[in-house]
């Protein structure tokens, strides 16, 4: 009995971690001049609304942020309808975590909802993500 026990422990074990599974997306792509293709990234980034909040060009990443709307209006319509009870933690904040690191240009995008935790990003910023990366980061050649 206590084997069965222990089994089902483990496999509660393993379902609880695949649904803590980051909800990130993660693009890279070649960079080798590292510095260069942060700070295009950063630039790009700026010309699309993000605001820089932490890291910089020469700590070798850098966390933009870029607020977004007031949500659907459907999302709207129901939080007034319902006081505020409902139609809650919609996204907030589109964030990018861009690294630039061993040859690479790392940018992962999240959506940071209301109540501040991570969810999977907007497709706008995966958007935002893919476009910054294929502009600045340059493969050797």
């Amino acid at each position: 009995m206590r084997r069965l026990t222990a089994v089902g422990l483990a496999v509660a074990v393993v379902i609880l971690a695949a649904c803590g599974a980051s909800p990130a997306v993660q693009l890279v792509a070649p960079a080798p001049d590292h510095r260069t293709a942060l700070d295009c990234a950063l630039n790009e980034a700026n010309a699309r609304g993000y605001i820089p909040e932490a890291g910089g060009v020469d700590a070798a990443h850098i966390t933009v942020n870029r607020k977004v709307g007031g949500g659907t209006r459907e999302e709207v319509v129901t939080r007034l309808m319902t006081l505020g009870l409902a139609g809650a933690n919609s996204v907030e904040l589109d964030r990018l975590v861009i690294v630039g690191a061993d040859g690479d240009l790392r940018i992962t995008a999240w959506a940071i909802r209301e109540d501040g935790k991570a969810d999977s990003p907007r497709k706008e910023a995966v958007t935002d993500a893919r476009e910054i990366l294929a502009k600045c980061a340059r493969p050797e050649g």
